[in-house]
């Protein structure tokens, strides 16, 4: 226990972090069996506002009131036992545990609501966990692996960099279908693109590094800068386009800048970059490195690579910048996202490539990955040039995007991934979150990811859930008076405007501003079905 100048305890308001008085909470709402029963209902109630405060000089009469009221209820022993608990942990846990992932709390409200109302009735379009058949190549590295004499060194360790002939495999892919020249030794196997992506910057960065990245951003990216006491920096976005506002790429840079962290198709707004895009950051990256003289590195994360529609060509970093890493999973080309399996491969022309190459095999070990999962790399070498059907995509997200559309909606229309962007109406994104809630569609903000104002929309499910979320999300548009057209603004141009946005246009908005867009022919959608709600049943 922690006591105060007169000896009385002191709750976690005044004396532990956020964590602790989070997880209090947690046990307070949830009721827990202390002594002879339940604590009392008074007791939970002001504990949860006490343990909520500020820890102020000016909460400490109330802190020690509540504290009374404990002393009273058996909960001084809990109390020590939490504040005893939250010494176990880091100070950089205590902060990563008191940030939950946004996308996580939106996965688990899902299931929640799915026991309350039925599977059926709930509408996840919150993670991007993918249901279309893996290809068979899955399913032959199975039969393969159990078809393999048991020898003792079946499933043991190989080379850290991975089996030599799978390398192959990966190498002789990407030259065949993009005509870069990799070899073997170019190629590192890795348990997903997270494990390839932090062995990249526990090589490369020192502590104060930057990396920068394109608003909106995958925000994982933010815990792997830090478990590497790097900092990032965010280049914003075109409001009327939502791909990197190219004129203010040169000020993102400076003399502490090492790694340009690049994704697309993008996560979350399954965009992907036009050449002239990609080709402005690649000049950027070469005018920094020369300014500064030392080395900057192009990571392109690529994990939606094979996931393209409307004749999207997604770009070749090597071919534009040398010093470039490809960082790629199979986890959504082959619907395996749980197998973690992926590489690294090191561009032709990338300098200091065997010292590079001898950090990442050292990184696997280093940070307990060892090496790839010998079952899951034969899957990747299987899998290598055969990826998922992508015709159930590529149906939902235009039967959502005409949908959405119909109802008055602007959706960020997009050109790969799985993801879409819309705006909230208003630009409130968390009243837009809560009022899809009331519906049971499950999304997640997009301040997430860096573009507040919107939500973002994850159409890797059944067409069946598609299908009975529309008229749900016809219902919202009612309660936002927005009108139904049989044709309506998309939030993204035509491909020939998206060329065009690598000249110097207008800086993100604070909030989203829908740009004028071609009208898109659209199917109607289904109607409202819950014409009789007012707007206030979701505010």
């Amino acid at each position: 226990m922690y006591y105060n100048r007169d000896q009385q305890p002191i709750l976690p308001t005044v004396a532990a972090s956020v964590s602790v008085r989070i997880q209090f909470c947690k046990h307070l709402l949830n009721g827990p069996t202390i002594g002879r029963g339940k604590v009392h209902f008074k007791s939970r109630i002001l504990l949860l506002f006490a343990l909520t405060g500020n820890g102020g000089e000016e909460h400490s009469g109330f802190a020690r009131f509540c504290t009374n009221d404990i002393l009273h209820s058996g909960m001084q022993q809990h109390v020590a036992t939490l504040q005893e608990e939250a010494t176990v942990v880091s100070e950089r846990m205590r902060v990563r545990l008191s940030r939950r992932s946004a996308i996580r709390e939106a996965f688990e409200r899902a299931g929640v609501l799915a026991r309350t109302h039925g599977a059926d009735n709930v509408f996840d379009l919150s993670i991007g966990n993918p249901t279309a058949p893996c290809p068979a190549g899955v399913a032959a590295a199975l039969k393969e692996t159990a078809a393999l004499p048991d020898e003792p060194n079946m499933h043991g360790y190989m080379d850290s960099a991975g089996y030599s002939d799978v390398r192959d495999a990966m190498a002789a892919s990407l030259k065949a279908r993009f005509g870069i020249d990799y070899t073997t030794e170019d190629i590192v196997m890795t348990t997903g693109a997270a494990c390839a992506l932090n062995i990249v910057m526990q090589t490369l960065l020192d502590p104060g590094d930057e990396i920068i990245v394109f608003r909106p951003y995958y925000p994982a990216y933010e815990a792997f800068a830090l478990n590497w006491d790097a900092r990032v920096v965010k280049v914003p976005y075109c409001r009327e386009t939502m791909l990197p506002d190219v004129s203010r790429l040169d000020e993102a840079f400076s003399p502490r800048t090492k790694i340009v962290l690049v994704n697309t198709p993008n996560n979350p707004s399954g965009l992907v970059y036009p050449h002239a895009v990609a080709e402005a950051i690649a000049h950027a990256a070469e005018r920094a490195q020369q300014a500064f003289s030392h080395d900057i590195y192009v990571v392109s994360d690529e994990p939606y690579r094979e996931l393209l529609f409307d004749s999207a060509q997604n770009p070749q970093w090597p071919l534009l910048y040398n010093n470039t890493f490809t960082v790629y999973s199979f986890s959504k080309s082959a619907s395996i996202s749980g197998e973690r399996i992926g590489y690294v491969a090191m561009a032709p022309g990338l300098n200091d490539k065997q010292i590079i190459r001898q950090g990442l095999c050292r990184s696997l070990g280093d940070l307990g990955f060892v090496n790839a999962p010998a079952t899951a790399q034969r899957m990747a070498k299987h899998c290598v040039d055969s990826f998922a059907d992508l015709a159930q995509y590529d149906r939902n997200r235009i039967a959502l995007y005409e949908a959405l559309c119909s109802v008055g909606f602007s959706p960020v229309k997009p050109n790969g991934a799985f993801y879409m962007l819309l705006p909230a109406p208003d630009g409130n994104e968390q009243a837009f979150v809560d009022r899809l809630l009331a519906e049971n569609i499950v999304v997640v903000g997009g301040g997430e990811f860096g573009c507040p104002g919107y939500v973002r929309l994850s159409f890797c499910v059944s067409a069946k859930t598609i299908d009975a979320a529309i008229p749900h999300f016809a219902c919202v548009a009612h309660s936002y008076g927005l009108n139904a057209t049989s044709e309506s603004s998309s939030a993204l141009e035509t491909s020939s405007a998206l060329e065009a946005s690598a000249t110097p246009s207008a800086p993100e908005a604070s909030m989203p501003t829908a740009p004028v867009a071609s009208a898109v022919p659209v199917a109607t959608a289904a109607p409202c079905i819950c014409p009789q709600k007012e707007t206030t049943h979701h505010e």
